[in-house]
């Protein structure tokens, strides 16, 4: 059976590249066929708020009347070997989900660093065939580079060693396009740690060519460095194979010439761990409306509740902090448990019963970061004391990134969401005045009922 994931910051890599099917040699190269799905894979016009359930336990799944409930699911690519089935499910319950699989490719995790015969594992038993040992990172003394304890890191770089006729980037872009997006199951993946660097400290310097000399920081993190050269590389044969496809990454990404949809920005604003509102909102603004982002894109925040259940009181807060916030420009906004093994409900996410995409769509459609942070005007911007407004058909968003309640004007008759999980907040009542709390959001509806 499954292990139970540890608990970390980053998205759950106990999977890392789980989920390869074929070994090296069987590997297609880069000038294959190019991409046979045909299921529709617009993100464009979806309504807000825009939801996602990351789901990566690898026991069970939730329900698929439960992931139905969002416009998009990440989950681990083993699924679509253990259960094939659910995925039609979830789509009759939501035709227009969708469903990406979950990869990393820069974390081989140790202990699954032999092939059981246990078949839960088929998918990483054949993968580890195909990683030869010349792909794994190293100093040059010999010793192992960890990015993340209990792992080894891949060498992602174009520095590579060559083997087979490949490096380890080209064998992780044809095998994503061979053995994920081949698949009719999946509208596209998620890549785990993948961008223009690696923060952990582990990885700084090693030698990327294994000429005996380990590389610093600099000489192989950043733009048009050896390992940000090698995710474009890899990007741009999965954008030729599989052109429909959607791909979203979970890093700092240098946008470039349409390859990927978007970004993730994990622990989306979350004090707890040192973010900062201000500046993870800037990303996000700037990164949804970079012209090299392939549109209509796709990006997503994550943020955990403190809890499994998400009930605290601080839990509930933290949750209309967070999707308020991701309202502020078009992404998806996905609240898991600890270890993403757990899909919290909040009576934001529906509107109290009313449906997905309640709030219709925005009336300004993808603001920058210049109108967000000018004063309101036109469906976008900043109220007096601070607090964030954006307008929707169907209703407002709005944030208080500070450390204390503000009273604001509605300029018009609103009222609350009539809601079951946080009714103390979602009273149902009418406002034409609302006192927004420190670090917290609100959805107010027209009142139009």
């Amino acid at each position: 059976m499954a292990r139970r994931p540890p608990k970390r910051a980053w998205l759950v890599r106990t999977l890392a590249v789980t989920g390869l099917t074929l070994g090296l040699s069987a590997c297609g190269q880069s000038d294959g066929p190019t991409d046979r799905i045909t299921v529709d894979r617009s993100v464009a016009n979806v309504p807000f708020p825009r939801t996602a359930a990351v789901y990566l336990g690898q026991s069970t799944l939730p329900s698929a009347q439960t992931l139905a409930r969002y416009d998009v699911v990440v989950i681990d690519n083993e699924w679509a070997h253990r259960k094939p089935g659910i995925f039609g499910e979830i789509r009759a319950a939501n035709p227009s989900v969708k469903i990406l699989a979950y990869i990393s490719w820069t974390d081989r995790t140790d202990s699954f660093a032999a092939p059981t015969k246990d078949p839960w594992w088929s998918n990483r038993n054949q993968y580890l065939a195909g990683i030869p040992e010349q792909w794994l990172a190293t100093r040059a003394d010999g010793r192992a580079v960890s990015e993340f304890p209990g792992s080894t890191m891949i060498n992602l770089t174009d520095q590579a060693p060559v083997v087979r006729g490949q490096q380890a980037w080209q064998f992780a872009a044809d095998w994503t396009v061979e053995h994920i997006l081949k698949d009719r199951l999946w509208d596209g993946v998620m890549l785990d740690v993948w961008g223009d660097r690696i923060f952990n400290p582990g990885a700084q310097v090693w030698d990327i060519n294994r000429d005996g000399r380990d590389e610093t920081s600099d000489q192989i993190y950043g733009a048009d460095r050896p390992w940000e050269r090698g995710a474009s590389a890899a990007e741009a044969v999965i954008r030729k194979r599989a052109p429909n496809s959607i791909v979203v990454v979970n890093n700092v990404r240098t946008f470039r010439k349409s390859l990927i949809d978007g970004r993730v920005w994990e622990n989306f604003a979350d004090d707890r761990i040192g973010r900062e509102w201000a500046f993870d909102v800037k990303e996000y603004v700037d990164g949804s409306g970079d012209p090299m982002r392939r549109q209509p894109g796709l990006q997503m925040t994550f943020d955990h509740a403190g809890t499994d259940g998400g009930r605290t009181p601080d839990d509930l807060r933290r949750a209309r902090f967070y999707l308020t916030s991701t309202l502020l420009q078009n992404g998806y906004w996905s609240g898991s448990g600890i270890d993403y093994d757990a899909l919290p409900r909040y009576d934001e996410l529906e509107g109290g019963g009313l449906g997905r995409g309640y709030l219709g769509k925005p009336i300004v459609e993808s603001p920058t970061r210049r109108q967000l942070f000018a004063d309101f005007r036109s469906g976008v911007g900043q109220l007096s004391g601070g607090v964030f407004r954006r307008d929707f058909g169907a209703g407002i968003a709005l944030v208080n990134p500070g450390e204390r309640p503000i009273l604001v004007r509605l300029g018009g008759t609103f009222h609350r969401i009539s809601g079951k999980i946080d009714p103390t907040t979602n009273n149902g009542a009418v406002e034409t005045e609302v006192t927004v709390p420190a670090r917290d959001g609100l959805i107010l509806l027209r009142d139009a009922r």
